[in-house]
Formats: C-alpha cells, structure tokens, sequence
C-alpha cells in the first residue's frame, strides 16, 4: 500500500523572510538572468526557447506580490534544467489577442521536493520564449507502508 501525505493548507504568504533575504533572492536572480545564453535548447520542442527582457518583466513586475516574486527568484536557477530535460508539456494553450495567436506551454518539474512550472510562449509567428516561471509549492511526501 502506498499513502500520500499532501501538505495542507500551503500558502505561500505564511513563509516568512526578512527584506535583506527577497533582496538578496531577487538579486541573485537577476545575475542568473542576465547570466543566460539568449536561447536554450528544449527537447520538446526539437528546438531552441529565446530568453528576453518579456520573461523577467513578467516575473518580476511590480503589481505581483512580494511573496510571488521571492519563491520565483529562490528558485530560479533552476529554470534552464528544466527546459533543457522537458519531453512532457503539462498544459498547453491557444489563446487569440491583436499581436495575433497566442501558444502557451506549461511545464511541471518536481526539484529537491519542490513544484516548479515553466512556462513557454510564442506569439504568432515569432520564436517560442520563456514567459514565467511559478513555485507551485512542496511536493507530496509519499510513503509506503508494509
């Protein structure tokens, strides 16, 4: 038998972590940010994801909760890992606007127990990038009992 114990009631607000700590994290972020090549390679993909200013604006904007932005810069650099070992897409979107069609990729990776999604866009005809990147959280704890 196999039991999985699920975290309740995770929520990112109830971690606490001092102003020097976010600072820090986003910091360390953003020199992991600009530390990139412009492209790295997917193998969902068959091809290369473009790294531009839109991911970081994205992440980073300034009408998104300081909790959001510190668990997304704490783990951070583990965002090219995942794109570069993902086969599986988690959910995939079309979605239409006035810059025309709109693809959306998301991809879930469990790393040292924590949720981490990816997520991949392409606007009409231009080349896929990264567009944001979420912690969803601690992964279930699965213990087998005899």
């Amino acid at each position: 038998m196999i039991r999985i114990f699920l975290m309740k009631n995770f929520n990112q607000k109830n971690l606490k972590f001092t102003k020097k700590e976010f600072k820090n994290a986003i910091q360390s972020a953003h020199k992991s940010y600009s530390s990139w090549e412009n492209k790295l390679h997917c193998p969902f993909f068959k091809g290369d994801i473009y790294i531009t200013r839109s991911g970081w604006q994205h992440i980073m904007t300034e009408q998104r909760p300081k909790h959001q932005k510190f668990w997304r810069a704490k783990y951070f650099n583990y965002i090219p890992q995942i794109i570069a070992k993902t086969t599986t897409v988690q959910k995939e979107t079309v979605c239409f606007s006035n810059a025309g069609k709109i693809h959306i990729w998301s991809f879930v990776s469990i790393e040292k127990g924590n949720i981490l999604e990816v997520v991949i866009r392409q606007i009409g005809k231009q080349p896929k990038h990264f567009y944001s990147f979420v912690y969803k959280g601690i992964a279930p704890t699965v213990i087998k009992a005899s």
